[in-house]
């Protein structure tokens, strides 16, 4: 996964272990790109994000704001 936020900076960015858990923060908007998004669970502003209109060959790429 790779997340980025306002003004392209880098949030996060690597491999998570089955089961993990992180919490980010920054300013949006946020450019996210999930690898693997089948089996990924996301959430912003204690909402579910639904990743399945934004997968190409397993990875999800979208924006937050």
């Amino acid at each position: 996964m790779e997340i980025r936020g306002r003004g392209d900076k880098l949030l996060a960015s690597g491999l998570n272990p089955g089961g993990s858990e992180q919490t980010i923060e920054g300013k949006p908007p946020f450019s996210l790109v999930i690898g693997n998004a089948q089996h990924v669970r996301l959430s912003y502003d204690d909402r579910p994000i639904d990743l399945a209109p934004h997968v190409k060959v397993e990875v999800a790429r979208f924006t937050l704001d």
